[in-house]
């Protein structure tokens, strides 16, 4: 058994379950001295072994196992096998069952006799039962087929789903709001401890308020939603309707996009398993973050009055011979080693150029030359939101078709 779990940026879940042939081994061959000089030795004994597999998807579940079955000599002996293979799909319903078995005696490696079956079994709408019987005897064989169904050409399916009520629900829960600090803001300071009802709410003057789900990609056209259809509508967007907040951005988070919209079997896996997409909006304060309340200027009076008249002569200059010593001792003083002072950012960040790597993006292009068909089609943030853009535009226009393809940023032409 094999499991796989990754998450980030890369993520992916992998199950894959097998049964080896050592695994269900029964029995051991005996060798046996030959009899006669000039003949081979012979093998002698029961030899059962088998293998087997189970497999779940997000819309199937698969098995199958078979065994085999030898006992005797080389110079005569019974083989046989059975063989199992099922698979069950949910939505719509459906099943096939393949069964096949075997039995023959063979004398001096020629058959004497063997007979053998193979059926399969599909339903539940219509039913429909097939396969083949063979018998043969020596120099005889007798071949029988069968086929027969029954029943209604129907499906039954999941029943539908309401997105709308989907994404409402996620979106009431508590965790999906969030207040997230602003990117160079810290909080030197201790807070009292609040209820959590009061916690959730408190948002930061120029942080900003996160809101978003994973339920269902917005700004995404669905085709279904893991093994149910959509009822309502087949595309949902978020906006704000209030004042008080503006939106800044889209909140990203990782969506498997099999399970939102229909995938032949190779795109399945040659796409990636996640793909971040758009889960909510992340808001803010409008206007300039860095606003401040009207200055007000007030000029302060103070009086300075000397009671020792004889200080005059114990002045010194403070940076006269103590200066550096002072600035010596201000680099190892409590302000200098705080978390958020000046000297700490320095050591983390000791070089003004920085390196910062994006995410990988996907462009609607030309067949002819792999160049950005538009402007706006030059870096989308998923595969899925490409082709929701190529759609748009193959819909306008039929004949772009066979001239556009999504490809990765990094292989457009310049």
């Amino acid at each position: 058994m094999g499991l796989l779990v990754a998450w980030g940026d890369d993520a992916n879940f992998v199950v894959s379950v097998g049964i080896p042939s050592a695994l269900l081994a029964a029995g051991a061959a005996v060798p046996l001295a030959a009899p006669h000089r000039g003949l081979a030795p012979q093998h002698a004994g029961l030899a059962p072994h088998g293998r087997g597999y189970f497999a779940v998807t997000s819309n199937t579940v698969q098995f199958r196992a078979r065994v085999e079955v030898f006992f005797g000599l080389d110079i005569l002996n019974v083989k046989g096998h059975l063989a199992f293979d099922a698979l069950f799909q949910f939505s719509p319903f459906f099943f096939i069952i393949e069964i096949s078995a075997s039995l023959s005696v063979n004398v001096f490696g020629a058959g004497l006799f063997s007979v053998s079956i193979r059926g399969s079994l599909k339903g539940p709408a219509k039913w429909q039962v097939k396969g083949h019987g063979s018998i043969s005897i020596l120099f005889w064989d007798i071949d029988v087929d069968f086929e027969e169904s029954w029943g209604e050409e129907q499906r039954d399916e999941a029943p539908p789903i309401r997105l709308i009520d989907l994404v409402v629900a996620e979106l009431t829960k508590a965790d999906a709001w969030r207040a997230i600090l602003p990117a160079s803001a810290s909080q030197p300071v201790s807070l009292r401890k609040m209820p959590e009802a009061e916690a959730a709410l408190l948002l930061h003057p120029v942080g900003t308020l996160r809101v978003s789900q994973r339920a269902l990609p917005l700004q995404l056209t669905v085709s279904k939603v893991g093994a149910r259809k959509p009822e309502d509508v087949k595309r949902v967007t978020v906006a704000v309707a209030g004042a008080g907040l503006t939106r800044t951005g889209d909140a990203m988070e990782q969506f498997a996009p099999a399970q939102y919209q229909d995938f032949s079997d190779a795109e399945k896996l040659s796409r990636p398993a996640f793909a971040p997409e758009r889960g909510g909006l992340e808001l803010s304060a409008p206007g300039n973050d860095l606003r401040s309340s009207k200055m007000i200027r007030r000029v302060v009076l103070y009086e300075e009055i000397i009671i020792d008249n004889n200080y005059k002569r114990f002045a010194r200059r403070f940076r006269g011979f103590f200066g550096s010593l002072f600035e010596f001792f201000l680099k190892g003083s409590a302000a200098a080693r705080c978390e958020v002072s000046m000297a700490t950012r320095k050591q983390t960040r000791p070089f003004e150029e920085r390196i910062t790597v994006s995410g990988a993006t996907f462009t609607v292009a030309s067949q002819q030359n792999n160049r950005a068909v538009a402007e706006e089609a030059v870096a989308f943030h998923s595969e899925a939101a490409a082709r929701e853009y190529m759609t748009a535009r193959v819909a306008a226009d039929p004949s772009l078709a066979e001239q556009w393809h999504v490809i990765p940023s990094v292989e457009q032409a310049a």
